[in-house]
């Protein structure tokens, strides 16, 4: 046989070939959809569950990735991003590519990662998720489905009460020049915060002594 021919004929069993999805081990950063690839939009309600209603700066959070729809079965695959935060800890049948979790296979519809909220005044998460489902015929086609979902986690804001000072007293009762003055008081805060910062002003007959600011006695 030919050279010519030998092409020509690996070129008609291409052709010929079924369809074949290429992205069974993971589609990273596609949660908008997943095209004309899986069917059409609709088929599949996806869900994301563990999320906080607002989440705490540096907190881990567990994640579960699913849905529900058609077709039947149990293979499916998924695409989720975030615009603030880290994935880590991708569980059976997933993994993180980038930042982006997805799945590895196609062998679940349900898959676990592990998100992990930023710093204080980092603003809004804004998660988007993919999901589809496919009839394991190991070709993308009309028999498959998928659907989208967004959700937003705003960034819990942090209460920080006043400390206070309480049974305030200058010691010795009968102070003179030779025994000197001091201060002393109860130190408490609501929030549990260790005392920091305290100023102590110092003053004679009205008249401040800048010389004894945030001294405890003299």
């Amino acid at each position: 046989m030919s050279k010519a021919l030998a092409l020509a004929a690996l070129l008609t069993l291409l052709f010929l070939a079924p369809s074949i999805d290429g992205y069974q081990s993971g589609k990273p950063n596609t949660s908008g959809g997943c095209g004309s690839c899986h069917g059409s939009a609709g088929g599949v309600t996806p869900s994301l569950s563990g999320l906080p209603s607002d989440y705490a700066p540096g907190q881990a959070y567990s994640l579960t990735i699913g849905g529900t729809g058609t077709p039947s079965g149990s293979n499916g695959g998924f695409s989720l991003t975030v615009n603030i935060g880290i994935f880590s800890n991708p569980g059976t049948n997933a993994k993180i590519v980038g930042n982006s979790p997805t799945h590895s296979n196609t062998n679940s519809r349900s898959w676990t990662v592990t998100w992990t909220a930023p710093y204080g005044g980092s603003g809004t998460a804004n998660f988007a998720l993919a999901v589809n489902f496919v009839n394991g015929n190991v070709a993308a086609d009309s028999g498959d489905n998928w659907g989208t979902m967004t959700t937003s986690v705003g960034e819990a804001q942090v209460t920080n009460n006043p400390p206070t000072a309480s049974n305030v007293a200058i010691l010795p009762s009968n102070a003179s020049k030779a025994t000197g003055l001091s201060i002393s008081y109860v130190y408490a805060d609501s929030d549990g915060d260790s005392e920091s910062d305290t100023e102590i002003r110092w003053s004679r007959d009205g008249n401040p002594i800048s010389a004894l600011d945030d001294l405890t006695g003299r």
